[in-house]
C-alpha cells in the first residue's frame, strides 16, 4: 500500500465505487478532495492493492429482463428500458456483453422462414415500373457480356477456354485450361496425376508445339531443381533428367 494517500481516502473510494462512480471520476474526485495528483491507472491500482470491486450491477432481475427483451428489442432500446427500470447508466456495448457472458441470443436469424411471403401480393407502382421496365430481362434475351463456346479468357495470366455453354452451370464445368484443352484434343485424356507443361515457361504461348506431359513426381523435380528454362530445348531436356530421376528414386524403393 503506498503510504501517501490518506487512510480516510479508502472509505471515500469505497463508497464511491458501490455507487457506480468510474475509475476516471474517482480520479477526479480524489484529486479535488484530497489535493493529490491522481490519475485513472493509479486509482486502479489502489482499488486492486485494497481489494475495492465493484458491485454486481448485472442482478438476476436485471438478466432475466434483458434475456426477455432482446427478443423483441434492439439493444439500444433493451438498454433504455433496463437503465430506467434499475437506474443504471448501461450502454448498447454492455447489453451486448452481457449477452455474451450468458449466452443470450435474440432468436431471430435474419432468414426468411417456410411460407413467409412477406412481398406476395404486392405491386410496384406504375411510375417505378415504367422507369426499370426497359432493364429487365425478357425471355430469349441473353446477357451482353455473354462468352460464346470456343472463348478464350485469363485468369492470373493462364489462358482458360469455353467449352460448354451452360446457362446455371459451374465455371470449373463450363471453362478449362486450354494447355489441357489443346493437348487433350492431340492426344487424347490426360491420365490422372499428369500436367501439361509450357515449354518456355511463357503461357501466353498456348500453341502445341510448346506443350509437354509430366508426372506430378517429375514435375516435382523440375521445379526443385529448377530444370525449367525459358529454352523449349533445354527444358525437354531438363523433362528427361526429371524422369530419369524419378525411375532411380522407384526403383530405390
Amino acid at each position: 500500500m503506498n503510504l501517501k494517500y490518506p487512510k480516510e481516502m479508502l472509505e471515500f473510494v469505497t463508497d464511491l465505487v458501490r455507487n457506480g462512480k468510474t475509475n476516471k471520476e474517482i480520479a477526479v474526485l480524489c484529486s479535488e478532495r484530497y489535493n493529490l495528483k491522481i490519475n485513472t491507472r493509479k486509482i486502479g491500482y489502489y482499488r486492486a492493492d485494497h481489494n475495492i470491486k465493484s458491485s454486481d450491477k448485472y442482478t438476476p432481475e436485471v438478466c432475466a429482463d434483458v434475456r426477455e427483451l432482446i427478443r423483441e428489442k434492439t439493444l439500444e432500446e433493451t438498454a433504455q428500458i433496463i437503465n430506467a427500470k434499475y437506474n443504471l447508466s448501461l450502454t448498447r456495448g454492455c447489453i451486448k456483453s452481457l449477452m455474451r457472458k450468458l449466452g443470450i441470443t435474440t432468436g431471430r436469424t435474419g432468414y426468411f422462414f417456410v411460407g413467409s411471403h412477406l412481398n406476395k401480393g404486392r405491386k410496384l407502382p406504375p411510375e417505378v415500373i415504367a422507369k426499370i421496365s426497359r432493364f429487365w430481362f425478357k425471355k430469349g434475351c441473353t446477357a451482353p457480356n455473354r462468352c460464346p463456346v470456343g472463348t478464350t479468357s485469363y485468369i492470373c495470366g493462364y489462358p482458360y477456354v469455353k467449352i460448354k455453354d451452360l446457362p446455371n452451370g459451374d465455371r470449373r464445368e463450363m471453362w478449362k485450361a486450354k494447355n489441357r484443352y489443346l493437348w487433350e484434343q492431340h492426344y487424347g485424356p490426360i491420365p490422372q496425376g499428369y500436367n501439361v507443361v509450357f515449354l518456355d515457361g511463357n503461357p501466353q504461348n498456348c500453341v502445341i508445339e510448346n506443350l509437354a506431359l509430366v508426372s506430378n513426381a517429375q514435375l516435382a523435380v523440375l521445379n526443385g531443381r529448377r530444370l525449367k528454362s525459358t529454352n523449349p530445348e533445354l527444358t525437354k531436356t531438363g523433362i528427361q533428367i526429371s524422369k530419369l530421376i524419378t525411375t532411380i528414386k522407384e526403383k530405390e524403393k
